[in-house]
Order: C-alpha cells, then sequence, then structure tokens
C-alpha cells in the first residue's frame, strides 16, 4: 500500500551565492577570500544583489510530527 504522509523534516542545506556586494578597501582592505569571509561573518557586509544560487540538501537530520494525510 503506498500513501502519502505529512512530516516536519530538519535538513542541512549547502547554497552558494554569486553575490555583488559594496566593498570599501579603506574599511576592509584588498578583497581577498579572507577578508570578504571575515566581513561577512562579522555582519560588516552584506550582498546588493544575488545573481545566482545553487543549493542542495547536504544531509537529513531529523523527522518529527508524522501524520497521515487526510486528503
Amino acid at each position: 500500500m503506498i500513501r502519502t504522509i505529512i512530516a516536519n523534516v530538519v535538513s542541512r542545506k549547502t547554497v552558494n551565492d554569486q553575490a555583488v556586494i559594496s566593498w570599501d578597501d579603506d574599511k576592509y582592505g584588498e578583497p581577498t577570500e579572507e577578508n570578504v569571509l571575515k566581513a561577512l561573518k562579522d555582519l560588516q557586509v552584506d550582498f546588493d544583489d544575488v545573481i545566482d544560487t545553487d543549493d542542495s540538501v547536504e544531509e537529513y537530520l531529523d523527522v518529527f510530527d508524522i501524520e497521515a494525510d487526510e486528503d
């Protein structure tokens, strides 16, 4: 028997964004991988625009509240 169920699924995703960032060399230095990552982690810069996004499920972590679909 095949039936439809509803479940809350917790997963971890990897998202790769190609982003446009306003960068101030005087404030953050040269836009090296290290400096850009540090500025993003410290919430000092943000994306002005996202050109492309690629995301995928990396890992399923948990499932809970499983119930039968009433339809």
